[in-house]
């Protein structure tokens, strides 16, 4: 069998896999609000569709971020291979649907984008920054 074969067969397989949905978006600046008297992110739609999506790490690790403390949870998330969409570091992955029901509304900013051609999935790296 050629390698084509074995990637396509990997690619459906890993297709199957993907049972959570997310919506991939990115923050393109902001806008005042003058209801709310407050600016707020505008956002464009990256993807919307299936995922996978992981948790990677057991424990939360603790960090200072302002002057409060955030835990950091480390999750991967792989999307279908043939994905157009170019995401990027910075990016939020909305977990929409999912068989766990703690996933469904977390958001997570994507840390790490994985490349490369013999991969049956795109991979991301993200962190839930709650």
């Amino acid at each position: 069998m050629s390698l084509p074969a074995v990637l396509a067969q990997g690619r459906a397989a890993a297709l199957q896999l993907m049972t959570d949905t997310v919506a991939v978006t990115r923050i393109t600046g902001q806008t005042y609000n003058p209801a709310t008297m407050a600016y707020e992110p505008t956002v464009v739609a990256v993807h919307t569709g299936p995922a996978d999506v992981k948790p990677l790490d057991v424990q939360n690790r603790e960090v200072q971020a302002g002057e409060r403390e955030v835990a950091l949870r480390s999750f991967e998330v792989r999307l279908p291979f043939d994905e157009p969409a170019a995401i990027a570091r910075g990016d939020l992955v909305t977990v929409t649907a999912s068989a766990d029901p703690r996933l469904v509304g977390r958001v997570l900013t994507v840390t790490g984008v994985g490349h490369g051609g013999r991969r049956t999935a795109r991979h991301l790296d993200a962190e839930d920054r709650s």
